[in-house]
């Protein structure tokens, strides 16, 4: 088994490697292995043609996986800053792919090769955007063939979005109130935040067509008033989910957090779970 150290270090080395080149913005790509998600990966690198510049995927690979693991969506900010941090990269592709079998009314007995692919901003962690790509063929070499087909128009978009984004950093000046810890003496006389009127987010029939479990954490900062002033999510799925979480938290009326008996701004996570109904 390796040892912490090894891995700090291993990761290290690479970083140094990958951040030889800082002449443009650069991009890594990090997705969970098996023959769909490596295929298209290598079409994608094949197509890129953006000022971005891509490290090596395999260096990259390495160490966003050293020290995130195996699984690659439904990922926090901080794993997201941490990726970018190890592959020396201002944004990061994770990446997931497979081919399922499918039947429907239009095209009875088929194939469906589709991607799911996560653009982070590496400064804060933030999902810039969540694009699915999918092809589909009577085989599933069709279906596999189609999907990389799509290559270079998902580079042309997924750049499009790394060279627009400006990362919306939280005002790190400003003095807002965090949920104190239980027990502590700050958590004396706190009362939390909650909603007058609850809001369920809807679980997205993209979710429902490719059978998303997933966590979605959005930060919430809520004035005195108990008015929404800023949200973000810090823990991101993609399908749609995120967008119908940050729409019900919206929706919904919020009693004020009070220390004491004064109503105070807050800033705290709220957490919702998706699983596919039955």
């Amino acid at each position: 088994m390796r040892s912490a150290s090894f891995t700090v270090v291993f990761s290290v080395a690479i970083a140094a490697i990958l951040s030889s080149s800082v002449a443009a913005q650069r991009l890594a790509f990090a997705w969970e292995k098996n023959s769909v998600s490596d295929r298209f990966v290598s079409a994608l690198t094949l197509a890129e043609h953006s000022p971005l510049k891509l490290v090596d995927k395999d260096l990259s690979q390495t160490a966003i996986k050293s020290v995130i693991g195996e699984k690659l969506s439904n990922l926090t900010a901080d794993q997201g800053v941490l990726a970018a941090s190890v592959a020396a990269t201002e944004f990061v592709v994770f990446l997931r792919a497979e081919a399922l079998r499918r039947n429907s009314f239009e095209l009875g007995d088929h194939y469906e090769a589709w991607a799911a692919i996560y653009l982070i901003n590496g400064r804060d962690g933030s999902l810039v955007a969540h694009r699915l790509v999918s092809g589909k063929g009577k085989t599933e070499k069709e279906a596999i063939e189609k999907l990389e087909s799509q290559a270079a128009q998902t580079m042309r978009s997924i750049s499009a979005a790394a060279l627009k984004e400006k990362a919306a950093m939280p005002d790190k000046s400003e003095v807002i109130a965090t949920v104190p810890v239980a027990g502590s003496p700050a958590a004396v006389g706190f009362v939390a935040p909650i909603p007058f009127k609850r809001i369920k987010p809807e679980y997205t029939q993209t979710a429902y067509l490719y059978s998303v479990t997933a966590t979605v954490e959005i930060e919430i900062d809520l004035d005195e008033g108990g008015k929404i002033s800023r949200t973000r999510i810090v823990r991101w799925a993609g399908f749609g989910l995120d967008e119908s979480v940050d729409k019900a938290v919206r929706e919904m009326q919020w009693r004020p957090a009070y220390f004491g008996k004064t109503a105070r701004p807050i800033r705290f996570v709220a957490q919702y779970n998706f699983r596919k109904p039955q």
